[in-house]
């Protein structure tokens, strides 16, 4: 246990160097958090258009053009998270290389 204490006490307490493996790694793990909050986004603005489109067609309203553009935005969440995966795959992979 202390030697797990002094490891941790002995290691470089300043941010990775510009350029560094670990400055890299760091950038793209901010690549795909940023990407993960886009789907979060993405995901509550459908979520605050499924009741206004409700109220709208219990009135009377046509639902296709509230489904059309509902299924619009489940395409973007689509789009984003095919992006997150491939990422996430290019990350992994490279953790994984050979150094």
């Amino acid at each position: 246990m202390w030697m797990m204490l002094l490891a941790c006490a002995i290691g470089q307490p300043d941010p990775a160097a510009d350029g560094s493996p670990s400055a890299q790694a760091a950038t793209q793990a901010q690549t795909i958090a940023d990407k993960a909050g886009a789907i979060a986004n993405t995901a509550r603005e459908l979520e605050q258009m499924s009741d206004p489109a409700r109220e709208r067609v219990a009135e009377g309203e046509d639902p296709r053009a509230h489904m059309k553009r509902m299924r619009e935005k489940m395409a973007q969440i689509e789009a984003l998270e095919a992006e997150l995966q491939a990422e996430v795959e290019a990350f992994e992979a490279k953790l994984s290389a050979p150094r």
